[in-house]
């Protein structure tokens, strides 16, 4: 039997993962019997419902609440069983949690690289270019982790970069060791169509570092029904307040029904994006922050709250609240 294809596709949080995993689909057509796993780390999944909207014949397989490669890792193993006994893909796309180490994914799979089952091709990592140059990232071991354990690198979101930045980024990426099979710039997560077509690879086992995994971030995400209404002015609002560094939001991504349609809304990179989606699910949203800083996940689900269109009682209530300010939390939960 010919080994099936693995395809990881890493990044940090808000790199551009689903948005180049939806792109690789739309090329490779869904006709073909591919297979998408996704790993959310927070209770509360977003990425497979957003893939599984804009595809809905596609093979979707989630693993939430945990990172496959720490406390989730046995759950990937049944879910990949799964999927060559139902559906016998002719390749597997895996997108990790923004915070998972591609390195020990690849070990968890390993077992089924021996008896052929499958095969590992080179591991992508997406990253914001200006991130990369211009901020200490590379200081934070998951980061770390991620560039150093791909075999691609590849720059997302250059739209958003200058001349400058590129060259700094291609710069600092030729420096790093062992050296990339490829690197890449791109924007809206376009690969290369030759990244899918790769050889296959022989990793080396890694040695897990407990000192490296998720405890460096804390999270929390919260559901509504689809049936309640957001004002999309300030939801939007309060996304755009969260990109602020003074808030120490990591990364937010929601999908909303709001009195403008349905929306999906980011933080990544400390920018604030915004767009429609076709997802008609409950409404849904994942906030992560670094565990040092004290950010207010309550207060903030009650500002959230308060942009319901049924709730607008005080256009106040959708600033993002202030994690050390206690007056922000009385407004907003006087907005209730």
């Amino acid at each position: 039997m010919t080994p099936i294809p693995v395809h990881i596709i890493t990044g940090f949080l808000g790199a551009g993962k689903t948005t180049a995993i939806l792109d690789i689909l739309k090329r490779k057509g869904s006709g073909r019997r591919t297979a998408v796993l996704v790993n959310e780390w927070g209770k509360v999944s977003l990425d497979g419902p957003i893939v599984a909207s804009e595809h809905p014949g596609l093979e979707i397989r989630e693993i939430s609440g945990g990172c496959i490669c720490c406390s989730a890792g046995a759950e990937l193993d049944r879910v990949l069983a799964k999927i060559l006994e139902q559906i016998v893909p002719d390749r597997i796309l895996v997108e990790p949690s923004g915070i998972a180490k591609p390195g020990e994914i690849v070990d968890l799979i390993r077992p089924r690289l021996a008896d052929g089952t499958l095969e590992i091709r080179p591991v992508v990592c997406l990253v914001d270019a200006a991130r990369f140059v211009k901020t200490r990232a590379m200081e934070l071991p998951v980061y770390r982790d991620q560039v150093e354990s791909a075999q691609v690198l590849v720059a997302n979101r250059c739209d958003l970069a200058d001349p400058g930045t590129l060259g700094a980024f291609h710069e600092a990426a030729s420096l790093l060791f062992p050296p990339k099979m490829a690197v890449y710039a791109t924007s809206f997560g376009k690969l290369p169509p030759e990244v899918l077509e790769m050889p296959a690879i022989r990793p080396a086992r890694t040695i897990p570092d407990p000192a490296r995994d998720a405890s460096d971030f804390k999270e929390a995400g919260w559901t509504w029904p689809p049936e309640k209404v957001f004002c999309e002015s300030w939801l939007s609002r309060l996304f755009r307040n969260a990109a602020g560094s003074e808030t120490h939001i990591e990364r937010a991504k929601g999908v909303f029904h709001t009195d403008r349609g349905w929306l999906l809304l980011e933080v990544a990179g400390g920018e604030f994006h915004r767009r429609p989606t076709q997802y008609r699910a409950m409404s849904r949203c994942q906030f992560i922050a670094e565990a040092r800083h004290q950010a207010d996940f309550g207060t903030l689900k009650h500002a959230i709250d308060a942009c319901g269109s049924a709730q607008r009682s005080s256009p106040r209530a959708a600033a993002c609240p202030d994690p050390e300010s206690k007056q922000t939390e009385k407004e907003v939960s006087g907005a209730q």
